[in-house]
């Protein structure tokens, strides 16, 4: 911004703060309004969940060509056993109760094509996990043609919201197959 000689003035220099100093008062303040919306998300009252289902919020952490992340986290209002079902496998974990029916599903996918090499790496991981330390769910290798991209071997479909117990509804695919998650009321 110009100053009263018409020279640009550097924001920054303007008052009692160094570049510094401002930086970290910037970081804090997002840190402290990231908090607050932690804090209130989580404060909902338990009639604003679903009765008959539970919430899913997805979070992308990575969006690259050749590396896909992203976390779906599920809130349920009663106990529960949520599954994941893919191609070649099967994964199951209980929500225990309501007070901490929290679990999630990590979804991370990854190729990696060395040069001069007719093949392209793919690695995948689909994780079910609880608050309460229940875990299934590990990698998976495959080499495939050099030209194969990521987006046409794994894909990230869920979408945040609403869902109903005991209805199984895509969150991914895997070489052109249906992900699954499903979330049963009770825990078996």
């Amino acid at each position: 911004m110009p100053n009263q000689s018409g020279r640009l003035v550097d924001p920054m220099s303007l008052g009692h703060l160094s570049t510094t100093q401002f930086m970290k008062r910037k970081r804090l303040l997002m840190l402290g309004f990231s908090a607050l919306l932690v804090f209130v998300a989580c404060r909902r009252a338990p009639s604003d969940m679903p009765s008959d289902g539970f919430r899913l919020t997805v979070q992308d952490i990575v969006t690259d060509p050749d590396l896909r992340v992203a976390q779906l986290v599920m809130v349920s209002s009663s106990a529960g056993t949520s599954t994941t079902d893919a191609d070649l496998s099967h994964q199951s974990v209980v929500l225990p109760d309501a007070a901490s029916g929290r679990g999630r599903v990590s979804l991370i996918a990854s190729r990696v094509a060395p040069s001069g090499q007719p093949w392209a790496y793919f690695q995948t991981l689909i994780r079910i996990q609880t608050a309460k330390g229940g875990l299934g769910g590990g990698p998976a290798f495959e080499a495939l043609p050099i030209a194969t991209e990521l987006s046409s071997f794994f894909t990230i479909t869920a979408k945040s919201g609403d869902y109903s117990f005991d209805t199984p509804f895509e969150i991914a695919t895997l070489r052109g197959k249906p992900v699954t998650l499903t979330l049963k009321k009770g825990a078996k």
